[in-house]
């Protein structure tokens, strides 16, 4: 795995990220799954907007964490590279994603219970596409499940089945 600084520079020589290293082997360690093990490239970009904290590209394999990222406390830090897990699991781990769709899983009252604030705002103004919503139910959920958050019972139920398997 690559860490990436504007993409020009390893993390290796950025003293402003020195605790990033930390908040990966967190991380690492409740990733469930290990939905990050084997990640291709992590990089660091400046904030595009006020909402968003990282993103997954299914297409590079590659989490992108924005500048505001690494002013979050450190466990909502590795809270988002869990989520940004999730988002990777549904390239990697594609059995386990349309088992989630053809349970029914994917229902706006899930989104809606589990969205973070931003979601909900986007939600509000723009409505929510199928696939964007199963996405992110895939996401938030398995990251809360990581975390032993509050969760839908259906979605805890499907992640307590998945993880016997």
């Amino acid at each position: 795995m690559r860490y990436v600084v504007h993409n020009h520079f390893p993390a290796r020589t950025v003293d402003a990220h020195r605790g990033f290293a930390d908040v990966w082997a967190q991380a690492c360690s409740i990733d469930p799954l290990q939905y990050l093990k084997g990640l291709s490239k992590l990089s660091h970009v400046n904030d595009i907007d006020n909402h968003w904290n990282g993103s997954y590209s299914p297409d590079n394999d590659e989490i992108e964490l924005s500048k505001k990222f690494h002013d979050k406390p450190f466990m909502q830090k590795v809270q988002i590279l869990v989520h940004e897990a999730g988002h990777r699991g549904q390239k990697f781990d594609p059995k386990t994603f349309e088992r989630m769709k053809s349970d029914g899983l994917i229902k706006l009252p899930y989104f809606l219970a589990m969205a973070n604030k931003e979601h909900q705002e986007d939600y509000k103004k723009n409505g929510i596409e199928r696939k964007a919503m199963a996405d992110e139910i895939f996401a938030e959920s398995y990251s809360r499940f990581a975390f032993g958050m509050d969760m839908p019972d259906a979605l805890r139920k499907f992640w307590e089945r998945r993880m016997q398997q």
